[in-house]
C-alpha cells in the first residue's frame, strides 16, 4: 500500500511540474488493463523489471490552444456551514 501512496505522490509531482512548465499533461491508465501492453512495456522500456500500470504523456500544447476549463460546483453546493469562533 505504502508503495501505492509513492507512485501517487511522484504522478502528482510530473503533473504538477509540467503544468508549472505550460506543458500538457495527462496520465493513461489503459496499461493497466491490458497484460499483453504491461508485457511489452516491461519488457522494452523497463529492461524486464517492475509491473507497469500507468504511462504519462507529456508535450507542448498546440500554439495558441487553451486548455480546457475544469468545472467547478458553486460554492454553495460544497459549503454547508461557515463556523466562526467569537470571542467573549
Amino acid at each position: 500500500v505504502i508503495s501505492w501512496l509513492v507512485a501517487g505522490e511522484a504522478l502528482s509531482a510530473v503533473l504538477l511540474v509540467a503544468a508549472r512548465e505550460g506543458l500538457s499533461a495527462c496520465a493513461l491508465g489503459q496499461l493497466a488493463g491490458c497484460a499483453e501492453s504491461r508485457l511489452r512495456v516491461r519488457e522494452l522500456l523497463l529492461d524486464g523489471a517492475g509491473n507497469p500500470q500507468l504511462a504519462v504523456r507529456v508535450g507542448h500544447p498546440s500554439p495558441g490552444a487553451a486548455g480546457p476549463g475544469t468545472c467547478r460546483r458553486e460554492l454553495s453546493d460544497t459549503l454547508r456551514y461557515l463556523c466562526t469562533s467569537s470571542s467573549t
